[in-house]
């Protein structure tokens, strides 16, 4: 999760994401199966030395260990970052936290930004192994031409 450049947008996103965990469709999707738990890591990233754990590999196996979760996003604070947006950074990081977190069945990074990136190497330049990398574009409106968010997302 990228670091919005102001408090009450960091809020908007941190708050959003603490709120679809708690969402019934979203509990529900959470398999239940002792031995496949959702073990999910949560760092926030902007620039190419800022990254900072939010959450460290925790064990989504019950309803309460999600509502916890939730909790604990919703409880981290603003803290002021990097005013760039170095993606291929927070793909390394992710990598690298994925690889600490042991073996699993899936690992996805899950990236969202809300700017193109202007930090360190372009991201399509980054060798990422066996990680799937699922990736959000933040901020790109109705009011955009359908060719000129495609040209922004080309240049994420």
């Amino acid at each position: 999760m990228s670091p919005a450049r102001s408090a009450w947008k960091y809020r908007l996103k941190r708050d959003g994401l603490a709120s679809a965990l708690l969402q019934p469709e979203v509990q529900a999707a959470f398999p239940h199966i002792p031995s496949a738990p959702v073990v999910p890591a949560i760092f926030e990233w902007s620039g190419m030395l800022d990254q900072r754990l939010i959450l460290s590999w925790a064990v989504i196996d019950s309803p309460a260990a999600l509502t916890g979760a939730a909790d604990r996003l919703r409880r981290t604070g603003w803290h002021p970052a990097a005013q760039s947006t170095a993606i291929s950074a927070a793909l390394d990081w992710g990598e690298r936290l994925l690889a600490e977190g042991g073996a699993c069945w899936q690992a996805t990074l899950d990236l969202n930004a809300d700017s193109t990136s202007n930090d360190g190497p372009q991201p399509r330049k980054v060798a990422i192994g066996e990680v799937t990398v699922n990736a959000l574009a933040i901020g790109i409106g109705a009011s955009v031409r359908v060719d000129h968010a495609e040209t922004d997302l080309a240049n994420l």
